[in-house]
């Protein structure tokens, strides 16, 4: 329905984990197992953040393979498990836009995260574009 700004983006990034050294536990919550954000491909700019500048409206929600553990995700050392991010995503406006995963939070107990691995390049933690007429 065009001009009801009522068109929603959907974007999902699947990845592998294979944790090295020790066990990983990532929370089950997208809001602190993850950073990311919602890039307008045409500007490049960064229009919706996970912790900080939001402009629309977004619902985000991780899943995996991984045996869950207190409410985290298990991921044991040399066993390789999918995690997924999974975001919808209402800008208001017109656009192109595409996700972006920013960073993984995660501990070697099941408790808050005390490690951050950075997601690089950038260009392989990215969704394409969707592209939104209202």
């Amino acid at each position: 329905m065009s001009g009801d700004n009522n068109d929603i983006a959907e974007f999902e990034i699947q990845m592998d984990i294979n944790a090295f050294k020790q066990t990983a536990y990532v929370s089950e919550n997208a809001m602190t197992a993850v950073t990311y954000s919602i890039i307008n491909a045409t500007t490049g700019e960064v229009v919706y953040d996970s912790h900080g500048d939001q402009t629309g409206t977004m619902v985000a929600s991780i899943s995996s393979n991984a045996s869950e553990t207190d409410g985290y995700y298990r991921f044991d050392q040399g066993k390789k498990k999918n995690l997924t991010l999974s975001a919808s995503y209402k800008p208001g406006i017109s656009g192109s836009y595409r996700l972006r995963l920013d960073s993984i939070e995660f501990n070697s107990i099941p408790s808050a995260p005390n490690t951050t691995y950075i997601a690089t390049p950038s260009s392989d933690f990215r969704t394409g574009n969707v592209n939104i007429i209202n």
